[in-house]
């Protein structure tokens, strides 16, 4: 199995897990921004959000740079606007 067939296919096992773990990432990001929004939360909570933060974005930054990697058209996957939510043939952005 390839890095691209996990990465970009959801009829595998691992391409579902790998999907169901960005979905995932997704909740977790919500949640904790959601909770950083209520006032009066102690200095202790916020460090613990800001450190989920800091995880998820690296973790989504990862995502892309695998998306970039695995893409046939590397450059055009990057210039697209929005290129994980889009279908093949379909445009999406300025770029798509």
């Amino acid at each position: 199995m390839t890095l691209k067939a996990i990465v970009e296919d959801t009829d595998t096992r691992a391409g579902r897990a790998w999907d169901l773990a960005v979905q995932a990432l997704i909740l977790i990001s919500l949640v904790s921004f959601s909770i950083e929004t209520l006032p009066k939360l102690r200095q202790e909570t916020r460090f613990w959000l800001y450190v989920v933060e800091v995880v998820t974005v690296a973790l989504f930054t990862l995502e892309y740079a695998l998306r970039i990697l695995v893409a046939d058209k590397r450059l055009g996957f990057f210039l697209r606007f929005c290129p994980s939510i889009s279908q093949p043939g379909s445009t999406c952005g300025p770029f798509g």
